[in-house]
């Protein structure tokens, strides 16, 4: 089990409100990683992200232990969301720069055979095996909501205007809700997590082209990042890739 990284701000934006952390412990076959994709003015969205995966991985650094049930998995991971949230949120009323600041947030916990996702927002987390990928989070947004209600189809939704419109989100609340998906950890598996920079960008049969064609898992990502600014980069792009 080893992970890979990179972070981009795109071609359009001058700054990134990006911000992501793994951290790989091999000694008890533990592995969590959080990407988070900030939003406020200033810089507050740089802020909100990289204050939610600080805060993120200090709670679950303290309630990670060797051999943990799936059940206590989930609970640190919703616990960690939860501290999170906590610090965006302290933050935000702090003053009138931080006002309306939050992040995106899609994370995972890793223990041998047992895996729990988490997510707010419409960061995602994608599966990869036996050739095939699918989106292992529910992106909590309003076109999400339209294609539940039969109001749009999933291709009409990736030009739909107001695509961007994010229902739940860290920060702006004094509590959140996470989903959460558990999953058993499979050999010749892979696991993406990602910001909409990139899935704006690019569709999911072009991510997993990339994938499939490089054999490097460290340039996989660098291909993931080239191919959505040669799309456009309207946004920050954040690839954490995860190779079982």
């Amino acid at each position: 089990m080893n992970g890979w990284g990179i972070t981009d701000k795109g071609k359009q934006r001058e700054g990134n409100e990006d911000f992501f952390i793994m951290n790989i412990l091999m000694e008890h076959k533990q592995l969590f990683a959080v990407v988070c994709d900030g939003m406020g003015g200033a810089q507050a969205g740089e802020v909100a992200s990289k204050m939610a995966a600080q805060a993120f991985e200090q709670e679950l650094k303290r309630q990670i232990r060797p051999d943990m049930s799936r059940a206590y998995i989930r609970a640190a991971l919703v616990s960690a969301v939860n501290a999170a949230n906590d610090a965006v949120y302290t933050q935000a009323i702090s003053g009138e720069e931080y006002d309306g600041m939050g992040t995106t947030l899609a994370a995972l916990l890793i223990d041998g055979e047992d895996g729990v996702i988490a997510n707010v927002g419409d960061s995602r987390v994608y599966m990869i095996s036996d050739g095939a990928i699918r989106q292992a989070t529910r992106d909590h947004s309003v076109v999400e909501e339209m294609i539940s209600r039969g109001e749009i189809t999933r291709k009409q939704a990736r030009t739909y205007p107001g695509k961007n419109l994010i229902t739940r989100v860290i920060g702006t609340d004094p509590a959140v809700d996470a989903d959460t998906f558990e999953f058993t950890v499979r050999e010749d598996t892979a696991i993406l997590l990602c910001t909409d920079g990139l899935t704006n960008m690019l569709d999911e049969q072009e991510i997993l082209l990339e994938i499939v064609q490089e054999a490097d898992p460290a340039a996989c990502c660098e291909r993931l990042i080239e191919s959505a600014n040669k799309k456009g980069g309207d946004d920050n792009i954040t690839v954490v890739f995860i190779k079982i």
